[in-house]
């Protein structure tokens, strides 16, 4: 089994319910955990034999900018979708955390986890 693993990609986007965050945006975190559909005997040292984990970075933050969503859970389950499809990957696993959420109390982030697998789409 292989699994590549990105980890606290950070892109500011417009998210958010509401109105100040859709204006003055924020600070997002995403960990990205995908599963190529190559198998461990398959690799050989070949970029083209797997997934360039550079041009998920480039995607994800294109995709996760080019539009702006209510929720955090709109947007990590439509990257997932887009991600498994464009890069063949068996199975997607995203993490969108809100470091600055606009919450009452203090906690260090919220976060929303989304998996998509073949068998999802």
């Amino acid at each position: 089994m292989i699994k590549i693993k990105i980890n606290n990609l950070q892109v500011f986007a417009f998210h958010g319910v509401l109105s100040e965050e859709k204006k003055n945006g924020q600070t997002f975190e995403i960990d990205i955990e995908l599963m190529p559909a190559i198998q461990v005997t398959q690799l050989n040292d070949d970029i083209s034999k797997t997934i360039n984990y550079s041009d998920v970075v480039d995607f994800v933050v294109e995709k996760f900018t080019e539009e702006t969503t209510n929720l955090i859970e709109t947007v990590a389950l439509k990257l997932a979708k887009e991600i498994r499809i464009k890069f063949n990957g068996n199975s997607v696993q995203i993490s969108v955390r809100k470091p600055n959420a606009p919450l009452n109390h203090n906690c260090d982030s919220v976060e929303v986890e989304v998996h998509v697998s073949k068998e999802d789409l």
